[in-house]
């Protein structure tokens, strides 16, 4: 799933978690489940063992049966300086949860097959993560990724027929050493159905969403998460002399494939499932996120899967057009929260479903409403030193305002990108566009400024008083949900103090950006 951007995001969102976990006592590490009152209601049992304390000290697991994929319920129990037991309490079927360990001189991510039940053990020594014990094969992952080749090293701008061959050759390759794998080790065939569906539906899904972007150091090819389409109409294909047959390019995919109940749980299944209904089985003449394309998409659901697989295809659906700016002006705001409230109709929702699609309702009930004059009358930090109010800032512009909540000491690297690409619209515009920095240290925001002076004008920088945790200016406009700071946020007000769209989509997807804008304000880009 993840390119660099999604990685940092849930890095950043685990060590929150980690750091609110409840501590208990328990005197010696536990090899295999006992009758202790900790252990005896767990699903699963993991121990570690580390030459080096600090990496036990964030821990953190990723659950993909989840909307997104989120931490599930745990225990951390510290045995010692060197030991460390979690217990998952609430896993009651077989799956291939993430594992992200981490301090600041290392860090180790890999997948992990894991049962009801189960105890892994774990060891983090000398530079090296190794699984040992008599489950040690549920590390399967960690295995692989000792492959020279891997799906970062693949890029799809030579053309994609070649890359379609480099992936072809990947998979063969996985494939392989899974065969090989399972050769050696006393396997289920829980597991062994789902390792190779895992790494069937990570290449499918390498195939939809191409490797066309480079991660921020260079080191590394991203996915496009706008998928294929997005690739389709650009110039390098365009000069490829060469005819793109999609149905060969999948490999003759069939829906049929997709109706597996049993794969709701997997990442790259999920990811997959949304992309090839938006990309290939729905035929969308152009990507783009339209009413017309949500209701070819919402169509193609209803007809065509149900139970689980068709809740989740729809609550995508709803957060992936409204993500892109659907829903935001009036006519199409009200037709999105007709088919949301249509959505929470069904009382056969996981709860995690219900929440994110009742957030997008959230987002579209405030949308071109009065800010409140609490609000309002929170006080902000300049630059220089002084405090104005948020309605200050507001009425300080004459033009078109857009509001951008961003930091620089939490190392965004997406906020940063998002200042490069804003500073390239053209002043005839007449577009304003302040900052807001969550940050709590006045020292590091202005050390954080100085350091990307070249791109600023500090001018239009300011930074929230009050503590991150406490601001009711981060609550209100949700750049902090339940004491998570989710960051870049971009938002727009008029000078009425009407909150005229919140959550426009980031700048670095230009074309989404730019009709949103276009939507909000009438605007004519030249391309």
């Amino acid at each position: 799933m993840k390119n660099t951007i999604t990685k940092l995001f849930i890095i950043l969102y685990i060590i929150l978690i980690s750091c609110v976990e409840k501590s208990k006592n328990i005197n010696q590490l536990q090899t295999e489940p006992t009758t202790d009152t900790l252990v005896k209601h767990a699903q699963v049992v993991i121990n570690f063992k580390s030459d080096r304390k600090e990496l036990l000290d964030y821990i953190n697991i990723v659950d993909y049966e989840t909307f997104y994929g989120n931490q599930p319920s745990i225990d951390k129990d510290r045995i010692d300086s060197t030991h460390l037991k979690i217990v998952l309490n609430s896993f009651t079927k077989s799956k291939i949860i993430e594992m992200v360990i981490f301090d600041a001189q290392e860090i180790y991510q890999t997948r992990v097959f894991i049962s009801p039940n189960d105890t892994l053990n774990i060891e983090l020594i000398g530079g090296e993560m190794s699984f040992v014990g008599k489950n040690k094969h549920h590390g399967f992952f960690k295995s692989l990724d000792s492959l020279t080749n891997n799906w970062s090293s693949l890029v799809a701008n030579k053309g994609l027929n070649h890359y379609k061959q480099q992936s072809v050759e990947l998979y063969n390759e996985k494939i392989n050493f899974y065969e090989d794998f399972i050769k050696k080790n006393n396997t289920t065939e829980e597991f062994n159905s789902q390792i190779k569906s895992e790494i069937k539906f990570e290449y499918l899904y390498n195939l939809v969403a191409p490797r066309s972007k480079k991660s921020a150091d260079g080191a590394y090819n991203l996915n496009d998460e706008n998928g294929l389409g997005n690739l389709l109409g650009d110039s390098f294909l365009a000069n490829e002399k060469e005819l793109i047959n999609l149905e060969k390019y999948f490999d003759g995919i069939e829906l049929e494939y997709f109706k597996q109940n049993q794969h709701i749980a997997n990442d790259y299944y999920k990811r997959s499932l949304v992309m090839y209904i938006r990309h290939y089985f729905t035929q969308q003449e152009f990507i783009d996120y339209t009413r017309e394309n949500f209701e070819r998409e919402l169509l193609f659901i209803n007809e065509n899967l149900d139970n689980n697989i068709a809740n989740y295809a729809k609550g995508r659906l709803i957060t992936d057009f409204f993500d892109k700016g659907f829903g935001l002006d009036v006519k199409n705001k009200n037709y999105l929260k007709s088919q949301i409230d249509t959505f929470l109709e069904n009382d056969n929702l996981p709860d995690d479903y219900k929440s994110e699609v009742e957030k997008v309702k959230e987002e579209l009930t405030i949308l071109s409403s009065k800010i409140p004059n609490e609000i309002l009358e929170e006080k902000l930090l300049t630059y220089n030193g002084d405090t104005i109010t948020l309605k200050n800032l507001i009425e300080s512009s004459k033009n078109k305002l857009l509001i951008s909540f961003w930091g620089y000491e939490s190392r965004c690297d997406p906020c940063i990108f998002g200042i490069q690409r804003l500073n390239k619209f053209e002043l005839n515009y007449n577009i304003d566009f302040k900052y807001i920095s969550v940050e709590n240290n006045s020292d590091n925001w202005k050390n954080g400024l100085k350091s990307i002076s070249h791109l600023i004008n500090k001018d239009h920088h300011y930074k929230i008083l009050d503590d991150n945790m406490k601001s009711k200016i981060l609550s209100f406009f949700k750049v902090r949900i339940n004491q998570t700071i989710e960051i870049p946020r971009y938002l727009a007000v008029d000078n009425n103090f009407n909150l005229l769209m919140n959550n426009i989509p980031r700048p670095f997807d230009s074309l989404v950006f730019k009709n949103s804008l276009k939507n909000l304000y009438e605007l004519n880009f030249e391309e």
